[in-house]
């Protein structure tokens, strides 16, 4: 939006009440890779930004996959590991959430 930089920020749609984000906003999948690159090519995106919750394991492999697939760059902002924290030697890791 600043500096003319147009931007669309895409969510999964499965928040009830999400947070608004500046500029334009889409809801929902892209129906996988193909879906994803359509959208992509449909809006000449010039530069991709994954900034995918850790655990949207597939968005980040559509992701990666559609922009080698158009040559698109690709940015993806992921957070510091939880691991790095002073108190995590003291806690429980698990495999996952079951």
């Amino acid at each position: 939006i600043d500096e003319g930089v147009d931007l669309c920020s895409s969510l999964a749609g499965r928040t009830k009440s999400p947070r608004p984000v500046p500029g334009p906003t889409r809801v929902g999948g892209f129906g996988g890779i193909d879906g994803l690159k359509e959208f992509l090519t449909d809006n000449e995106v010039k530069v991709m930004v994954d900034a995918s919750h850790p655990f949207a394991a597939a968005m980040h492999g559509h992701a990666a996959q559609a922009c080698r697939d158009l040559n698109l760059p690709l940015a993806r902002l992921a957070p510091p590991s939880w691991r790095t924290q002073p108190e995590a030697a003291t806690w429980h890791w698990v495999d996952d959430h079951d």
